[in-house]
């Protein structure tokens, strides 16, 4: 989701939203870590990530239930997006050993949050929840990526391929 181009606001909207409620509930719980550096981070983090989420989530609610053209652009960046979010919660072994740990957290738990929360505001804004979505979308966190990540590399390395004797 985080690779999907930057069309417009209400994608940049959208996207921000989507992951600003996703963080707030995984550094909610990762505050309870028993790992106590990944403790401290989440616990130092999550003000930021409220302001962020209390942000977000007001745009969503301007733009959803705004003028038609907003609502309408809204409602196509949420139908859009909406086939990457089941990546956020998918958990391989690896996540699951650190679960079992105490160390990280039950991405199912976060998923049920995240859809009340999500449902909830995407209701106050008037936009509807995308129906019949395939979620088949789930690979970046085994190294897979959309096409879109070219560009995003593409432009980071822009700097080194132009000037590969630079240093800095």
């Amino acid at each position: 989701m985080v690779e999907y181009p930057n069309e417009d606001f209400a994608f940049i909207t959208v996207r921000q939203f989507f992951m600003d409620v996703y963080n707030y509930h995984l550094f909610t719980g990762l505050m309870n870590s028993s790992d106590p550096t990944i403790a401290a981070v989440a616990a130092k983090s999550i003000k930021e990530v409220n302001y962020h989420l209390k942000r977000s989530r007001k745009w969503m609610l301007r733009l959803g239930d705004g003028t038609e053209v907003s609502h309408n652009k809204i409602q196509y960046a949420v139908n859009e997006l909406w086939k990457y979010t089941d990546e956020l919660f998918d958990m391989d072994d690896v996540h699951k050993s650190l679960v079992e740990e105490g160390v990280a957290i039950d991405l199912k738990e976060v998923q049920e949050k995240w859809v009340k929360d999500v449902d909830d505001a995407l209701t106050e804004a008037t936009v509807a929840k995308p129906e019949h979505v395939k979620h088949s979308l789930v690979y970046g966190k085994n190294g897979g990526h959309t096409d879109f990540m070219g560009y995003i590399l593409t432009e980071l390395q822009y700097l080194t391929n132009r000037y590969p004797d630079a240093t800095w």
